[in-house]
């Protein structure tokens, strides 16, 4: 998908798999993530991912995502921690 990586537009890998919250090439410390207006990640931590930037497990385990290829739209909803199950 495509976000803003240190305030510049970039593709961002959606890494559910990854055991990290940020990963980029030669562990690159980035100072935000942003996937859409309502979604920014401040100074996250970096792993080294060759092959460009990607958001893992412990960051996307805070949402609930729904990819809609027929859209070429992901979403994302955040997790309310407080609500009862």
């Amino acid at each position: 998908m495509r976000g803003l990586i240190a305030g510049k537009e970039g593709m961002i890998f959606i890494d559910p798999a990854g055991d990290f919250e940020v990963a980029t090439d030669g562990a690159a410390a980035v100072s935000s993530i942003q996937l859409d207006a309502d979604l920014l990640f401040s100074a996250p931590a970096v792993e080294n991912s060759p092959g460009g930037t990607r958001i893992g497990v412990r960051l996307l385990q805070k949402y609930k995502i729904t990819i809609c290829p027929q859209a070429g739209a992901v979403y994302f909803e955040k997790l309310n921690a407080g609500k009862d199950k």
